[in-house]
């Protein structure tokens, strides 16, 4: 069992130096809005109805029923950080969930969607 251990200690310490591991994750709102404001891309996944009641300001839009959303997610840079959310969290997993399939090394969702950076009372 020891020897278990330490093999897979030792194989996570390789994939770690290698870059294989990917950072995408789910994060809170607070965490959410600081990485806007160190310039992370952020991406709404709402429908349009709940976009037009209020989003965060410097979100764009991204319709996960848009015919073209393939070309779109394409289009970003793998390497910038990119922030997703949705009303409350779960269409923004799915996508992260296939953009780290795709090769995007920092992506993250905001854990409890927009309900939860309303519920925290930050701006948009």
């Amino acid at each position: 069992m020891f020897k278990k251990l330490i093999a897979i200690n030792i194989l996570c310490f390789f994939l770690l130096q290698d870059g294989i591991f990917i950072y995408s994750q789910s994060i809170n709102a607070h965490h959410f809005e600081d990485e806007i404001k160190l310039g992370a891309k952020v991406f709404d996944l709402r429908i349009d109805f709940w976009y037009k009641l209020g989003h965060i300001h410097s979100a764009q839009r991204l319709k996960l029923d848009d015919p073209n959303l393939g070309r779109s997610i394409y289009k970003l840079n793998r390497e910038n950080e990119i922030l997703l959310y949705d009303e409350f969290g779960t269409n923004s997993e799915f996508l992260f969930k296939e953009m780290q399939r795709l090769g995007f090394k920092k992506v993250f969702w905001l854990h409890g969607g927009f309900t939860a950076w309303k519920e925290d009372s930050l701006p948009f």
